[in-house]
């Protein structure tokens, strides 16, 4: 099919809408994190919480959703997500996990977002080194 050719409603929401509405979740004793598929076989992270923040139970909770990515056959290229500036205990983690920290103004009411993004690729070398280490 050519970009230029036109689609059935039933067509564009087959391609277009389902792929990115349903998203994924772990929930457990610990937390929970919650992404979807984004476009260009990115990973878009919508939330991530733990209930003892502090113990390793959020990078757990990252690596369990990069091991269901790979389980699933998915061919990702990078994950990414956004936090607010403020947020800088947020920010800690996402650079401790090896994310790439990028301010974005005007994304929120409030102000200035912070973008945070990394090929999968990275990710999995982070943890490697990370898990070396333990």
């Amino acid at each position: 099919m050519s970009k230029h050719e036109k689609l059935t409603e039933q067509e564009f929401g087959i391609q277009y809408v389902q792929p990115y509405r349903n998203p994924h979740r772990i929930y457990n004793n610990t937390g929970w994190i919650v992404w979807r598929k984004g476009t260009g076989l990115n990973t878009e992270l919508l939330h991530i919480r733990t209930f003892e923040p502090g113990n390793g139970h959020g990078r757990l909770l990252f690596y369990d959703m990069l091991d269901m990515i790979e389980a699933t056959g998915g061919t990702y290229h990078s994950v990414y997500g956004f936090t607010n500036s403020d947020n800088t205990e947020a920010q800690a983690f996402y650079s401790a996990l090896g994310f790439g920290l990028y301010r974005i103004p005007n994304v929120y009411k409030t102000g200035t977002a912070i973008l945070f993004s990394q090929k999968i690729s990275r990710l999995k070398q982070c943890r490697k080194k990370y898990e070396e280490a333990q």
